[in-house]
């Protein structure tokens, strides 16, 4: 694939305030495999796995602060010939890097079992386990959301027009970001902090915003019980 469109953060200099846009990182591919499987135990028991295999990179690509991380904080100017190295080693390529935000393994199974104990009414119990492997934050590879495993299960009877449940959610309480992403920590450049970025005073350094990561919070292990009425 051609022209892999990400986000980036950017700051307006005239007021620092903050804004995404869209731009082009190269190109890359995808290997890919998915595996689906089902398997009938009894006539009450059913189990089912699945695997997914995303293998993700890029083939091509420059990155301005790939320049920045690799050159020991020089500015990337759209030329390594003009651009400050101070480490000898800069290099704005993302080359063999996997896409951001992009698990190479993702895994799930469950379990389903219920049997009639009565005329109208049904025993049920069903648990579920899903697997997500680590995944990069951005196209440098070097800060990860970390891998995630979620537990959860059901068990209730239902009748002929409702259901009664007790479940639980994320019961190993995992508590792994399922999400992160970069920004620009702003302070740094705010008007009234103009000496904290100390590389202002050296020549064809990278003065832009420090960068900084957020996440989102997953939530945490929940237990409850649930009636449900069919009309």
């Amino acid at each position: 694939m051609t022209d892999i469109q990400l986000t980036t953060p950017i700051e307006n200099p005239s007021d620092s305030s903050l804004t995404s846009i869209v731009t082009n990182h190269g190109e890359g591919e995808v290997f890919g495999v998915e595996l689906e499987l089902s398997y009938y135990a009894t006539e009450n028991l059913m189990f089912g796995l699945n695997y997914a295999l995303a293998d993700t990179e890029f083939t091509s690509g420059c990155d301005e602060f790939q320049w920045t991380l690799t050159s020991g904080g020089g500015k990337w100017t759209g030329d390594a010939a003009t651009s400050a190295d101070f480490t000898g080693n800069g290099d704005c390529s993302i080359e063999g890097n996997q896409f951001p935000l992009s698990s190479e393994h993702q895994a799930s199974g469950f379990m389903n079992f219920s049997m009639p104990i009565s005329n109208n009414m049904e025993f049920f119990f069903n648990a579920d386990v899903s697997y997500e492997s680590e995944k990069p934050v951005q196209v440098h590879n070097l800060a990860y959301a970390p891998e995630a495993t979620i537990v959860g299960a059901r068990l209730g009877l239902n009748g002929e027009n409702w259901t009664l449940a007790a479940f639980g959610r994320n019961l190993t309480d995992e508590d792994a970001p399922p999400m992160a992403t970069r920004w620009l920590s702003l302070p740094y450049l705010a008007p009234n902090f103009p000496t904290l970025n100390t590389a202002a005073f050296v020549p064809g350094a990278d003065t832009s915003s420090p960068r900084a990561f957020f996440g989102s919070l997953r939530r945490e292990r929940q237990l409850g019980l649930e009636l449900i009425y069919r009309f």
